[in-house]
């Protein structure tokens, strides 16, 4: 069973100089590396693309904030000397390097994990195997209808972290 850090915990739990992995490079995970490097973390990344499929922007912007990355697999020891690994969605819990990173009692989060601690506002999560993108959407304007301030998140919108994120850009 993967560790994991409940709202019972106090509020900030990243400290600075912590070593955070964050796997894959979607948007997800664009957004997870920029927030972790708003709070003082040494930021690695792994993806599973090839190196010539990612932007060469963000490979200069890597380059720029020191920032370690590895592409084509992920390599076991990178995953095993993160004190946290921030896993993007579409990521199977099962590859061999997050099921040895558990095994020696690493945490892995994902992202409402994390966003959780930093949302000053109230959060309702959309859970299933059908339906979840209808519902959301059906969900998110009743709200906007009835004159709220709403983001709508997730997969198919915007991370979570770019609300916790100072100034997005």
């Amino acid at each position: 069973m993967a560790t994991s850090i409940t709202n019972t915990d106090t509020g900030n739990f990243l400290s600075p100089g912590m070593t955070i992995l964050v796997v894959g490079l979607g948007k997800t995970g664009m957004a997870a590396v920029k927030f972790f490097l708003q709070h003082g973390a040494r930021v690695t990344v792994s993806d599973s693309s090839h190196k010539n499929t990612i932007a060469p922007e963000i490979l200069a912007w890597f380059e720029e904030n020191n920032i370690t990355f590895e592409t084509g697999g992920h390599s076991m020891g990178l995953f095993t000397s993160a004190d946290l690994i921030f896993v993007s969605p579409g990521i199977p819990l099962s590859i061999e390097p997050l099921v040895e990173a558990r095994r020696s009692s690493i945490p892995i989060l994902g992202e409402l994990a994390i966003t959780a601690h930093y949302l000053k506002t109230p959060v309702v999560g959309i859970t299933g195997t059908n339906g979840k993108t209808t519902v959301t959407t059906l969900l998110g304007n009743i709200f906007q209808a009835s004159s709220r301030r709403v983001f709508v998140g997730g997969q198919y919108w915007y991370s979570s972290f770019r609300i916790c994120i100072r100034n997005p850009g």
